[in-house]
Parts: structure tokens; C-alpha cells; sequence
């Protein structure tokens, strides 16, 4: 297959491939129409996978649900959380057992390639302005393989009229 600098740029690409034929010295071409691994359905499905996450784990609590979103080899880059699978749901279990108004909103969620990045405020119950957080996952053969995070407390006083969010 012959590849064109358009693959390179995100968009499909349209090229030929050989077929043999039984007939010496004969071939026919068939056009084949390559996509990058960020066409549109696969950053759907990235985004789908993630906002279950948040649905099912975060705000539902149902942490046994990680089974099915996580790799086993689930790697964590926040330094407050041990990496693996396993540890995670322990770590969110004795989390929603200390706090159970612990809920996640999601403010805007942003996919490129197998990356899936989540700007969400999070509250551990009502009385809690909570966190501005922004979340990266990594998405590997249809699972969460990889998290980074940045975590900024909701101040009570702003030096300016936005929001966080």
C-alpha cells in the first residue's frame, strides 16, 4: 500500500492495492480507503469509555465496574494513588466509604488519538467547593491504560469574576 503525507495530517487516505490474479503477468487494482486511529468513531468510543468512568465509579460508586474500564497493568501518575488495577478500586472504595457525597462533574471532555482529557470539578459532599481537576487518560485495546492529573482547590475568594469552570 502506498502511504500520502494526507495520512500524516489526520485525514483518510484513498490508495490502491494489488490483487494477483490466476492469469500471468495480469493484476487488478482494488482502491482501499485507510483511516487514522483518530477518526471520529474511535475518539467517540475513547470519550464513551472515560464518561463511564466517571458515571459508574466516580458518582455511582460502583467500583467493581473498574474491572471492566481499566487494564490489569493500569499505570497511575498521581503520586497519592498506587498504580495497578487492584489498587485503584482500593484506594476508591475506603475514598467513597470516608466520603460518600464524593461526586465528579465532567465540564468539558477532549479526545486526540488514545488520549482522553477531562476538565471536571469533583466534591467529596454539598458543604465542599471541591477540586478543579483535570484529568489524561491513556486508552489502550479498548481500556483505560494510563492517568495524569492536575488538582487545583476551588478557592472561596477569586482575584477575578470567572469561574474555574
Amino acid at each position: 500500500m502506498y502511504f500520502h503525507h494526507r495520512y500524516m495530517l489526520n485525514q483518510p487516505f484513498t490508495g490502491y492495492t494489488p490483487c494477483y490474479t490466476p492469469y500471468p503477468n495480469s493484476v487488478l487494482v482494488y482502491p482501499v480507503v485507510v483511516y487514522p486511529r483518530n477518526e471520529a468513531g474511535h475518539l467517540r468510543r475513547n470519550k464513551e469509555l472515560v464518561r463511564s468512568l466517571f458515571d459508574t465509579v466516580f458518582n455511582q460508586h460502583q467500583v467493581d465496574a473498574a474491572v471492566h474500564l481499566l487494564t490489569e497493568d493500569y499505570i497511575q501518575h498521581n503520586p497519592a494513588v498506587p498504580t495497578g488495577r487492584k489498587a485503584f478500586m482500593d484506594t476508591f472504595r475506603d475514598l467513597f466509604k470516608k466520603y460518600p457525597g464524593y461526586h465528579a462533574s465532567i465540564k468539558r471532555i477532549i479526545a486526540e488519538g488514545d488520549y482522553v482529557a477531562v476538565h471536571n470539578h469533583t466534591v467529596t459532599g454539598p458543604n465542599d467547593r471541591g477540586n478543579a481537576i483535570l484529568d489524561i487518560f491513556r486508552i489502550e485495546d479498548g481500556k483505560i491504560a494510563e492517568h495524569w492529573d492536575v488538582i487545583q482547590p476551588v478557592p472561596e475568594h477569586s482575584a477575578n469574576q470567572n469561574t474555574m469552570f
